[in-house]
């Protein structure tokens, strides 16, 4: 669908981003839009993907939820993300919230 954002705080993990929930006000991460065609069963294996635990949440890397994102364009919709349980010790903040431009 696009380019959005979401009010959120991305953390470099290495291999990959890890986006929480905003501490700050005005902090954005940045991201693609995606419309599932089969979104049951898409969702079903992101999540086994992303190793979210049904029966263990907290042991869980992510958490999936839908939140509102406001598209380039200035549209808003509701979408699913994946926010980071916990922040590890001695990651580094992506300032930008642009994993593409860390």
């Amino acid at each position: 669908m696009g380019r959005g954002s979401v009010a959120g705080e991305l953390w470099d993990l290495g291999a990959f981003p890890g986006a929480v929930k905003p501490k700050r006000a005005g902090a954005r991460v940045i991201g693609e839009v995606y419309r599932l065609r089969h979104a049951a069963r898409a969702l079903k294996k992101l999540d086994e993907y992303e190793g979210i635990r049904p029966q263990a949440p907290a042991r869980s890397l992510y958490s999936r939820e839908i939140t509102e994102v406001i598209m380039e364009d200035g549209a808003r919709l509701l979408a699913w993300i994946y926010w980071l349980n916990r922040v590890p010790p001695r990651l580094r903040r992506i300032e930008s919230g642009d994993y593409l431009k860390r």
